[in-house]
């Protein structure tokens, strides 16, 4: 129990509040760029944590406001993958997020398209999603043996927490990189803010690609476990199976 405790309170530290926290700042800071026209972009976080920690009820509220945000986060994010799991599979071949487009690059490409990906999967999801029933993701856990339960649990300790840190992270840096770009043109744009959108921008590709990694990882993994792999490693009986 003390296990499962401290597993769910490290995922919702580092997959719900700390990416919720950072959101929240980035839309604060927005805000101070727009509105109070502040020369540096030191002066708007200064200004947002300030305004947002004034008193105890407004520290709370941040701390309510960072906690949904967090879970907003994360709704999006298993949307999309549904979304793209099943619209980007007509022919029900059963391909995971890590087979959607782009996703065959070398490496570097995608982490540097990685933030523009991401904004086409949200626009896609938004426009061209339809019927909930299609977005949907059908959890392998019906299909794991009993004698094979601790693998799966080990699995899903493995790589699920950190697959959606990594992937709450990067939805979060594209609030991020909106703030940068919002302040460098209603407020003051400097080399200094150039570089530090760069690095954004970078990390952002970069994490969201690792939660990918994870995220198939995982995936593949609970796959073997449920006895959906041939012998030459490809998923069987692909009428049946989803992820």
């Amino acid at each position: 129990m003390n296990s499962l405790f401290s597993r769910l309170t490290f995922g919702f530290l580092m997959a719900q509040l700390f990416p919720g926290v950072l959101l929240l700042l980035s839309i604060s800071v927005a805000i101070e760029a727009l509105f109070t026209k502040q020369t540096t972009l030191s002066n708007c976080i200064e200004s947002s944590i300030s305004n947002l920690t004034s008193n105890p009820t407004r520290s709370v509220l941040a701390i309510m406001l960072s906690v949904g945000l967090g879970m907003a986060i994360h709704g999006l994010n298993w949307a999309v993958i549904g979304f793209i799991e099943y619209e980007y599979d007509k022919e029900n071949k059963d391909k995971g997020i890590y087979e959607s487009f782009w996703h065959d690059k070398r490496i570097l490409w995608q982490i540097l398209l990685g933030p523009v990906k991401m904004l086409i999967e949200i626009c896609d999801f938004l426009w061209r999603g339809k019927e909930l029933k299609n977005i949907l993701l059908q959890e392998n856990v019906n299909d794991i043996p009993r004698e094979k339960w601790n693998a799966f649990m080990f699995v899903e300790n493995f790589y699920l927490y950190f697959a959606q840190f990594y992937a709450h992270i990067a939805y979060a840096l594209i609030s991020v990189i909106l703030t940068i770009i919002i302040f460098m043109i209603f407020a003051h744009a400097e080399w200094k803010y150039a570089f530090l959108l760069i690095m954004c921008w970078i990390a952002c590709g970069g994490a969201f690609i690792v939660s990918r990694i994870q995220y198939g990882s995982m995936f593949t993994a609970e796959w073997a476990l449920a006895g959906k792999y041939e012998k030459k490693g490809k998923r069987e009986n692909n009428n049946d199976v989803t992820v």
